[in-house]
């Protein structure tokens, strides 16, 4: 039932002459196309972010949300034979459909992306059924409380962070990335600057 990216994948190698008689080059052949799935949602997401007109500050955290993570940066390596990343290609194409209100563009995207993740027309049923509505914009107002809970959550959180590395002597298991101390002042320093 996830038969498009394969498909995909054994006809591009067929058009540059690229053999797939290995499990080896079969791996080789979806890392490339897996890369381009990844490059082709960068695209995609910048093209949501223009479209919303998301603020700088907004496309770099979106991005780092959904692309600096392990299962892009890292698991696309370990497995890459998924449907994974063409699953979602697809779903930020589709949500870029949804939003430019492209209806019979929703419903192709939603038909090929059943070839990759068989349930996902039932996540697209309802961008299919309803429409963007145009709002006014909307100008959040600047609220020191708010600012004064996500310091509180903040230092809560560093807090207990460093209660458990010093006081309680919590350590990370081996084999797990450890704790640089040389760096863990200026870490805090960072965070809350972040957060502030």
């Amino acid at each position: 039932s996830r038969i498009l990216p394969s498909i995909i994948v054994h006809y591009f190698a067929q058009l540059f002459n690229y053999p797939l008689g290995q499990s080896a080059e079969v791996i080789k052949a979806f890392i490339v196309f897996n890369s381009a799935m990844i490059m082709g949602s960068t695209v995609l997401l910048y093209l949501i972010a223009m479209h919303l007109k998301w603020s700088q500050p907004v496309l770099v955290l979106g991005f780092v949300a959904l692309f600096l993570n392990f299962p892009i940066l890292k698991h696309s390596n370990y497995n890459p034979t998924l449907t994974d990343y063409s699953a979602f290609f697809f779903g930020l194409a589709s949500l870029y459909a949804f939003l430019k209100n492209r209806q019979l563009t929703l419903f192709l995207i939603s038909v090929l992306a059943v070839f990759v993740w068989p349930t996902f027309l039932y996540t697209a049923l309802p961008l299919l059924i309803f429409r963007v509505q145009k709002l006014a914009p909307v100008i959040p107002e600047k609220s020191n409380l708010n600012d004064l809970i996500s310091a509180l959550i903040s230092g809560a959180v560093v807090a207990g962070a460093l209660y458990n590395y010093y006081v309680t002597g919590l350590r990370l298991p081996n084999g797990a990335t450890q704790v640089n101390e040389n760096v863990i002042l200026l870490s805090a320093i960072l965070f809350f600057t972040f957060v502030w």
